[in-house]
């Protein structure tokens, strides 16, 4: 009888998307060991050679595929979700590849790892849509309402819980100033409840009110918020308090750190330094001008240093004075399109590491005028240069270049609060997906910054 109480409709749908991502990951691993027992059967004679061999690459390729979200069915759009799948797949296959040289001391022949990811990518994509079918029937949209404020962040995220009509139904939207018992009564009549950042007072009210009747919930964090997200619970006698350190990275984590930028910048620099000479060549043929951009920026503890980077506009693009990036803007010269959007223009970024300006992950740096209007507007802001900044990180991979501010603090403040090593490094391999992907180079729709952060005063 105990097992079968725990036997529920909920339990069942689990189980079966588990078994899904099983399955997925069995067939790459089952088609890994198929391709070395086919074409290089000598390995397969030592027992203990296949088992190191498996394990090593399932390793591999687990790190990769939670890395790069591929367990997120359901949660990611199926299009994501099979980008992620192939790139954990090649990367997983190259690897192995080096590591099979290795153990068979002497180079093998490459065609049988082009085949092996054929198959891989053939197998798991058809084994995708078949479970991300499944979780769309086994689990419909979720009935929403939304209570909030009315600010334009809040009604840009509601826009975005509105593109993924499959997963929530928004079918009411209710602000601030509604009556509690109105609320309440939208709340029972929801599966799912997105609150924003309404009066404290009726906030507290209806994360009970949601608590009490078993809603789910997402709440929009404020800043403090994402500090106490990461407070420890400590025993004061028989009183229990949240300690906030508000000191998220040690003395001994921070030489560790520095080490780490160190090391990645100058093997990145020395491994692509043909490229960097290549680029460098094609910008100054192109119109003459020259080949780096600088400018000063903020980094840790708000110190000022000259940014460098690959020029990607023409000469005086911002004569008329800061503009930021438009959808199809002029500005941008042809070799500049390419290597913004491979993310070769940073590159150069990898000196200001070395110096000691920037890490390798950390908060993007802002252009001091953006950050000082920023600041104005969201005092919060400026929390971001407790750490330096870096070529990569939190904001840069999971949002987008056009992401709005708010929401760039919010997510800077979460790695800042929640920094290890074993982030950074999550970090960094999600980065090599991001470079793939087209939207995360998006540009503004506002053309100024004055647009962007007074847009009323510039539609009048």
């Amino acid at each position: 009888m105990s097992f079968l109480g725990k036997f529920t409709p909920q339990n069942f749908r689990k189980g079966i998307l588990i078994f899904e991502k099983l399955l997925i990951l069995f067939s790459a691993m089952a088609a890994y060991l198929g391709m070395i027992a086919l074409c290089y059967p000598a390995m397969m004679e030592n027992l203990s050679t296949v088992l190191i061999l498996a394990f090593v690459y399932l390793a591999i390729f687990v790190l990769l595929f939670n890395s790069y979200g591929c367990q997120q069915v359901g949660v990611l759009r199926l299009k994501e979700l099979l980008f992620s799948f192939a790139l954990t797949t090649v990367l997983a296959d190259i690897l192995s590849y080096f590591i099979l040289v290795l153990a068979s001391g002497g180079m093998l022949v490459v065609w049988p790892f082009f085949a092996l990811l054929g198959v891989q990518l053939a197998v798991g994509m058809l084994l995708y849509i078949v479970a991300n079918k499944t979780y769309f029937s086994l689990n419909p949209a979720y009935d929403t309402v939304v209570i909030c404020a009315n600010s334009k962040w809040e009604a840009e995220i509601i826009a975005k819980f509105r593109r993924i009509p499959e997963r929530y139904n928004i079918s009411q939207v209710l602000y601030e100033q509604a009556e509690e018992a109105e609320m309440f009564f939208a709340i029972d009549h929801h599966d799912t409840v997105i609150l924003g950042d309404i009066a404290q007072e009726k906030r507290e009210k209806i994360l009970n009110y949601c608590f009490e009747k078993n809603r789910r919930l997402y709440l929009l964090p404020t800043v403090q918020d994402i500090m106490l997200n990461n407070a420890s619970v400590t025993q004061i006698g028989d009183t229990m308090a949240l300690l906030c350190k508000n000191r998220p990275v040690s003395m001994e984590q921070l030489a560790i750190k520095r080490l780490a930028d160190v090391f990645i910048s100058v093997v990145a620099l020395t491994v692509l330094s043909p490229v960097l000479a290549i680029v460098a060549l094609l910008i100054k043929l192109y119109d003459g001008g020259p080949v780096m951009f600088r400018q000063k920026r903020y980094t840790r503890n708000n110190e000022v240093f000259t940014l460098v980077k690959f020029r990607s506009m023409i000469v005086d693009a911002e004569k008329d004075g800061a503009q930021f990036t438009v959808p199809g803007d002029k500005r941008i010269t042809p070799i500049g399109k390419f290597i913004r959007a491979t993310r070769i223009d940073e590159l150069p970024q990898l000196l200001n590491v070395l110096r000691g300006d920037m890490s390798i992950v950390g908060p993007r740096a802002e252009r001091l005028e953006n950050a000082d209007a920023y600041t104005e507007m969201m005092p919060e802001f400026r929390y971001r240069t407790k750490v330096k900044a870096g070529l990569t990180g939190y904001a840069q991979v999971y949002g987008k270049y056009n992401t709005s501010f708010e929401d760039k603090v919010r997510m800077d403040l979460y790695y800042i609060e929640n920094y290890s090593l074993l982030l950074d490094l999550k970090l960094l391999l999600y980065t090599i997906k991001v470079i793939f992907m087209k939207e995360s180079t998006e540009g503004f729709e506002n053309e100024t910054l004055q647009e962007e952060l007074h847009p009323d005063e510039t539609n009048n």
